[in-house]
């Protein structure tokens, strides 16, 4: 599906199209059958909106660490999250608070300046949850600019916006939890 999001802008467009198409059909014929197309274009506008509306959580957290404004990162991510990657030889899974600190921290030595992701697969999307898969990678001094990971995020929908309630990272290419070295 992420090629729904990455070519968002040319979906509407021909959903646009269709939408119009099946209500000139409804408007001259008066047939049903216009009318449930139209609802399914309804459907699939609405679900390209909700695809569009995570992609940009993951990327407000992004810019709230390239701005070093974590409180703009934090508030996306919902107070029981809950995030697994091995650090210290332990692979238990980390609080928010101590996410917190962590990147603090890697803000503020410049360790971590900056993040690109890309290649978005939602895994589902069932509101008030989803699920995505994508990839990550850091710049700065904790990353030598070669490094990335995998990513799998779950979303809650809360009081109208997406919060991240848990992330994984991977290895690339594989299920193995990444090892972090700090």
């Amino acid at each position: 599906m992420s090629w729904l999001i990455d070519n968002a802008s040319v979906v509407y467009l021909v959903l646009v199209c269709a939408a119009l198409a099946l209500t000139a059909g409804w408007w001259a014929t008066r047939k049903r059958h216009f009318l449930i197309g139209l609802g399914a274009v309804a459907g699939l506008a609405g679900l390209v909106f909700l695809l569009k509306r995570i992609e940009r959580a993951l990327e407000e957290m992004v810019e709230g660490v390239r701005k070093r404004d974590l409180d703009r990162t934090f508030a996306l991510i919902a107070d029981d999250c809950k995030t697994e990657f091995i650090r210290g030889g332990a692979g238990r899974p980390m609080s928010k608070p101590e996410l917190r600190e962590l990147a603090e921290r890697a803000v503020r030595s410049g360790g971590v300046q900056d993040i690109t992701l890309w290649n978005f697969d939602f895994e589902s999307v069932d509101p008030p949850r989803a699920v995505v898969a994508f990839n990550a990678k850091p710049f700065g001094k904790w990353a030598g600019g070669y490094e990335y990971c995998g990513c799998r995020a779950e979303f809650r929908l809360e009081r109208g916006r997406w919060r991240m309630t848990r992330l994984t990272l991977f290895k690339p290419g594989s299920t193995e939890l990444l090892k972090l070295p700090f």
